[in-house]
């Protein structure tokens, strides 16, 4: 099995019994180990978000090759977790960044990565380094209770929530749904 090639094929098998009836039947496999290739398109035009492009939601985008459509799209950008898209009919996906998470992550680099795993189940990559330059601090919310997701425990207890800044002075007050 091991020499088999990238390519569909037709198992089939017959049988015999003591006094000459037969039967046979087929079955048809893929073979598939080929890993998608995942390709991120730039964001911004250039992989460099100035202030006016963070002030405005974005969309990322890229194609896969080697996968279905419908297969849905893991991507990442920084900390920001991400609605996955799905693979469209042409090998094309995008999705939308709103603008409050572009300005959540502040200034600096960055890496976009985007996985999707094909109905074979061969998994694929692709990464792309951008730039957030816009002169903006960044604020960011640590994950919520361990798994951003209130039990009825958790709820009965004072809850910590936790995050860190860039590019704030010290002493700046951080606002959580309007209250100090």
């Amino acid at each position: 099995m091991a020499k088999l090639g990238e390519a569909s094929y037709t198992v089939s098998a017959s049988v015999a019994d003591t006094i000459g009836n037969t039967t046979s039947t087929t079955h048809d496999v893929l073979v598939n180990t080929a890993a998608p290739q995942v390709i991120i398109n730039a964001i911004g035009g250039d992989d460099v978000l100035n202030v006016a492009e963070v002030s405005v939601n974005q969309t990322l985008s890229g194609r896969v090759v080697n996968a279905e459509a419908g297969q849905t799209v893991t991507v990442s950008l920084g900390a920001v977790k991400i609605t996955p898209p799905t693979v469209n009919g042409d090998g094309t996906w995008s999705v939308s960044i709103p603008s409050a998470d572009l300005t959540a992550l502040g200034d600096g680099g960055l890496t976009v990565t985007a996985t999707v795993t094909n109905q074979a189940g061969n998994q694929g990559q692709g990464d792309r380094e951008i730039a957030i330059d816009a002169g903006l601090p960044g604020l960011r919310i640590d994950t919520v209770a361990g798994d951003d997701i209130i039990n009825a425990i958790e709820l009965a207890q004072p809850l910590v929530i936790n995050g860190t800044s860039t590019d704030l002075a010290a002493g700046s007050v951080v606002d959580r749904d309007g209250q100090r």
